[in-house]
């Protein structure tokens, strides 16, 4: 019996505080503005697309090869990117 109080206290005083768990009205608030500001984000980027197509198509002909190491380039960066903000955030 007096392990296990002792193992009690032990755990006690040495746990990390508990998070709080947010409220579901926030949660849905929260996932509600997201998923508004994605739509209009991808209304917006549509949009700009069917404007710029004929520029759009004509660039990638001359400059294929520009663009898709530019492209690897940029998601390359932010892989490494998105992996170090993880890796730092867990240590």
């Amino acid at each position: 019996m007096r392990i296990l109080l002792l193992f009690g206290t032990l755990v006690f005083f040495t746990s990390t505080p508990a998070q709080a768990i947010p409220p579901p009205d926030l949660l849905v608030t929260l996932t509600q503005s997201l998923l508004s500001t994605l739509g209009v984000l991808a209304a917006f980027l549509v949009a700009i697309a069917y404007i710029f197509k004929d520029f759009i198509v004509l660039l990638y002909k001359n400059h294929k090869r520009i663009i898709l190491y530019t492209l690897g380039f940029f998601f390359l960066c932010l892989s490494v990117g998105i992996w170090y903000i993880v890796s730092a955030s867990t240590y």
